[in-house]
């Protein structure tokens, strides 16, 4: 079931991890890099959340970036690997 689900979600993981390695860190960044790719705010915004390893609380079945609070309510994403 993961695997299928990760499957599903290939284009957008692909999307997320380039624009972060290009240096997007914040979502917002993350998620307009995104969008010129083809993909919506809603379906990137899942994605990041399902797959991420926040700082006490793993989230998503394959941890593949971490998400941090950074300052006026916005997150910090890096890649694990």
């Amino acid at each position: 079931e993961v695997r299928n689900q990760m499957e599903a979600d290939s284009d957008v993981i692909d999307a997320i991890q380039e624009a972060i390695a290009e240096g997007a860190r914040l979502q917002k960044d993350i998620v307009e890099e995104c969008r010129h790719a083809g993909i919506g705010e809603r379906r990137v915004k899942t994605v990041l959340n399902h797959y991420c390893r926040g700082e006490l609380l793993e989230c998503g079945p394959a941890p593949l970036w971490s998400k941090q609070r950074g300052d006026k309510n916005s997150y910090t994403y890096s890649l694990l690997c």
